[in-house]
């Protein structure tokens, strides 16, 4: 699927993909995005939002929400660095 539930944007208008990554660090802890999820980030654009919820384990955590991540990683405010190789024989 690529994501983890639909939600509305702020009009309450138009469906959003959201995916969910937490991290008991701060927001600058690196997270895993799968393949099928980066393609889904890909092909739904503006309608694709990671929310990052950091220091899980705090009284208060953080949420931040990014809006169209594939955009973000071209413009290079999102970096992407590989960490998981596929074997095949």
């Amino acid at each position: 699927m690529g994501f983890d539930l639909f939600g509305l944007d702020e009009s309450g208008e138009d469906w959003l993909c959201v995916e969910v990554k937490t991290t008991q660090g701060a927001a600058s802890t690196r997270f895993e995005l799968t393949a099928n999820e980066l393609d889904r980030a890909r092909r739904e654009g503006g309608r694709y939002v990671i929310a990052r919820v950091a220091n899980l384990t705090e009284p208060q955590p953080a949420v931040y929400f990014w809006r169209d991540p594939a955009a973000l990683i071209e413009q290079g405010t999102l970096r992407l660095t590989p960490s998981a190789y596929s074997v095949s024989l």
